[in-house]
This record gives C-alpha cells, sequence and structure tokens, in this order.
C-alpha cells in the first residue's frame, strides 16, 4: 500500500473521510440525490473533494484537473471516473468491508 493511501485511511478525520466515500457511492445508484439530475456544478465537486480532504492545498489544480477546458458541469459518471483513474485509492474494496464482528 502506498504512503498516500495509508494517509487517507488514518483514523484522524475517519468520519469525513467515509462520509465523502458513502456521499459518492450513494450517487453512484440511479436513485442517487444528486442537485441537477446526474450533473455536477463546479461547487458540487469542490465540496466532495473537500470532504475527501478538507485542507487540500492542490484544491483548485484538482478542480481544473477534472473540469477540464472551463466545463461549467460534470457528468456524475466522469468524476466517478476521475476518482477512479486519477485519483485511485488502493485497496478499496477491503478497506471498506465490514469486520467481520460487524458483518
Amino acid at each position: 500500500m502506498s504512503a498516500a493511501a495509508a494517509t487517507i485511511f488514518e483514523v484522524e478525520r475517519l468520519e469525513a473521510k467515509f462520509g465523502f466515500l458513502y456521499k459518492w457511492l450513494v450517487q453512484c445508484s440511479p436513485s442517487g440525490n444528486v442537485p441537477g439530475s446526474h450533473e455536477l456544478v463546479e461547487s458540487d465537486v469542490k465540496a466532495l473533494l473537500q470532504l475527501h480532504e478538507p485542507n487540500d492545498a492542490t484544491l483548485d489544480a484538482k478542480l481544473n484537473d477534472v473540469l477540464a477546458n472551463q466545463a461549467k458541469t460534470l457528468p456524475l459518471a466522469a468524476f466517478q471516473q476521475y476518482m477512479v483513474t486519477k485519483r485511485p485509492i488502493d485497496n478499496l474494496e477491503e478497506k471498506l468491508k465490514l469486520p467481520s464482528s460487524l458483518s
């Protein structure tokens, strides 16, 4: 596991990190409650990225990266693809499994 992935799942701020993942996973479903149908505006993308890393000094660079060519909206599927391919979290499926005592 990379050092970056280990940082993402540290106990500190764990609730906020899982909140980000939960919101993202809920939005993956066809019944997900996404403002403006399945289009995210810049403020939606920024809020999702800030939930993931509240004090991110590279937030503007990430916004420019995900909202290429100064697009005003982003399809939800494109944001999900961005998070999976450009900002992957190592072993995400394994990390999201509940401990056996809770399942």
